[in-house]
């Protein structure tokens, strides 16, 4: 499977058919939820983009590629090739991620 992490090698088309596994929780847990990960998924992270969601951490844990969970959702399947912009329809900032990912031109 594939594990949706910051800073490893950039996910690709290549990568198609793999399982994906995608960690939620803010970035203060994610050392907790990586370390329940059964198994040695393949470390993939997502072509930089900025996150259309107006982020506030007084902490200062999140990383600046940091995405909100459905925006890496929605980007990890596109790159491996299931584009379905209806994963956004409820998500307030769709317009601009997807203006945003438009200008990835994958």
């Amino acid at each position: 499977m594939i594990l949706l992490e910051v800073g490893a090698p950039v996910l690709s088309a290549a990568d198609a058919g793999r399982r994906l596994l995608l960690l939620d929780g803010n970035w203060k847990h994610v050392e907790f939820l990586r370390s329940r990960v059964v198994g040695t998924p393949m470390a993939r992270s997502l072509p930089a983009i900025e996150t259309a969601y107006p982020r506030r951490n007084r902490d200062g844990l999140d990383p600046q590629v940091g995405l909100a969970s459905v925006e890496a959702l929605y980007l990890a399947l596109k790159v491996l090739g299931h584009d379905d912009p209806t994963l956004l329809d409820n998500y307030h900032w769709r317009e601009e991620f997807l203006r945003r990912v438009a200008e990835l031109k994958l």
